[in-house]
């Protein structure tokens, strides 16, 4: 037998999405496809915005340090 087990398989945030989907498809909810969609984009927005401001406090940090022209060398 093999010892390594796969990982993968479908997560908690697509099962919901599905499930969303499903009732909408249905009629179950009436919801916008927004909020249909909300388990995809919220979790990409907030990613996109946690790099965004990593980014930000670098650039700032960059700036206060004086070593602006560092990396561009």
């Amino acid at each position: 037998m093999n010892d390594q087990s796969e990982a993968g398989g479908v997560g908690c945030l697509t099962v919901v999405f599905i499930v969303f989907l499903v009732l909408k498809l249905t009629g179950n909810i009436e919801w916008s496809w927004i909020w249909v969609f909300a388990p995809i984009w919220i979790p990409t927005a907030i990613v996109v915005f946690v790099i965004g401001v990593i980014f930000a406090v670098g650039g700032v940090i960059t700036l206060v340090s004086g070593e602006r022209g560092r990396w561009l060398r």
